[in-house]
Formats: structure tokens, sequence, C-alpha cells
């Protein structure tokens, strides 16, 4: 691969500056792990080399995900395998009484559908709708 032919540091300005900078950006919060919890402001950074490695990683396998204005992105007791990173966008989560929805939650742009779905393989109690087009990324359980 072209990549594995760069030097680490013009890597790391690729992925974090250019390519991915946006979603470095927006979800920044996820990513801000404690490096020793003796310390309360001990964090890994992009200078440490286990996190650059552990985030380059991460940055390869996301995938492009786009939903149009009130598409139904899950519904309920549907399988969710991957992990959606919304950076722009908005989704509704609510749930179907008598076959209507009842739509009760709306969540702007910087947050996650499917984490805890993803991570402990549970079907979607909730149908999450689009709100307004959502751009993001996702990452799917196969590539953990």
């Amino acid at each position: 691969m072209f990549y594995d032919q760069i030097d680490k540091e013009q890597e790391i300005i690729i992925y974090r500056d250019f390519l991915f900078k946006d979603f470095v950006i927006t979800f920044n919060k996820f990513f801000t792990i404690p490096k020793n919890l003796s310390f309360s402001h001990s964090y890994f950074k992009w200078t440490d080399p286990l996190y650059q490695d552990m985030m380059i990683n991460f940055l390869r396998v996301l995938v492009p995900r786009h939903y149009h204005d009130n598409e139904v992105i899950y519904d309920e007791l549907e399988e969710i395998d991957e992990i959606t990173f919304v950076e722009k966008g908005s989704y509704y989560v609510g749930y179907d009484i008598n076959k209507e929805k009842k739509m009760k939650l709306h969540f702007p742009p910087g947050n996650v559908i499917g984490a805890v779905n993803c991570i402990f393989m549970k079907k979607s109690s909730y149908i999450y709708q689009c709100k307004f087009s959502i751009n993001g990324y996702a990452i799917s359980r196969n590539d953990w």
C-alpha cells in the first residue's frame, strides 16, 4: 500500500490533519483516554506512539455513511453491527406503539448511533431516524 511507504510523521499529518481532520475534532471526547489514573490530567496524545498506532488503525477502517432526511437508520429489533459517528446532520430516537411512530429524543452532530448495541451484540430497542441529512463514518464490529 502507498501509505506503508510514508514515514510515520507524514502518515499522521495525512490522517489527522487532512483526511479526518473534522472527524478528529468532532469526536475528540471519544478518544480522550486517561494515561495514568493517579493523575487527573494525564491523557494519551498524538505524540504517544501507542496512541498514534491505535488512531491510525481506527481511522483506516472507517467507512463513510450518508442518510437522507426522514430515512430510518435502524428499526426496532434490528441487529446493529456497526457504530455510526454522526459528523453532520441530526437524528431522532423513538419507538413504535400501535403502528404509530413516536420520535422522542433528538441528537445533534457529534453523537454516535449503535455503540452499546454493537459492543454488546444487542438488537435495537428503538427506532433511529434521520432528521436532517446525516454525513458521518461507521466502523463495523468485524473491523475491531
